[in-house]
């Protein structure tokens, strides 16, 4: 009897090892993304730059250390670990970034704790990000307005 309580309370404490370690798992590979299944938490840096030349009109998240050790990465692939939403409006109001800024002003920035489903690893060969779903965010400080260059 003795083991098996033992047993029970040794897996209840290693199960957030595990779940941890396995919170994302290789659901399928394209030429162009390896798409992943679970979620992550990651906390970290989202910018939105209104109209951006190269991404255009998206939300980014850049996690900090040791979050960011959760975005999945081969080996040989040394690119930064970072995403897009791939729902701009779902994360602008989760955000609470509703409003565009008043002229002068090209975007927001700040900081977040969220949490990301359907990540999808850009593997392309021209430009492009990570993709993931936004399912949560459960800390975000309050946007900063980024100036444009031009004022």
């Amino acid at each position: 009897m003795m083991k098996a309580v033992n047993f029970l309370l040794g897996s209840i404490l290693a199960l957030p090892l595990f779940a941890h370690a396995d919170a994302l798992k290789l659901q399928k590979s394209t030429q162009e993304f390896d798409q992943y299944r679970g979620q992550i938490t990651v906390n970290g840096e989202y910018s939105y730059y209104f109209d951006d030349e190269v991404a255009g009109d998206v939300i980014c998240f850049h996690p900090s250390t040791p979050s960011d050790q959760l975005i999945p990465r081969k080996p040989d692939d040394r690119r930064s670990r970072w995403f897009c939403f791939n729902d701009t409006q779902q994360a602008a109001q989760a955000l609470k970034l509703n409003k565009r800024p008043k002229e002068g002003y090209i975007g927001y920035t700040g900081h977040a704790t969220v949490t990301v489903g359907e990540y999808a690893v850009y593997k392309g060969e021209s430009d492009g990000t990570d993709l993931a779903k936004l399912v949560s965010v459960q800390k975000a400080d309050t946007a900063k307005l980024v100036k444009s260059s031009g004022y």
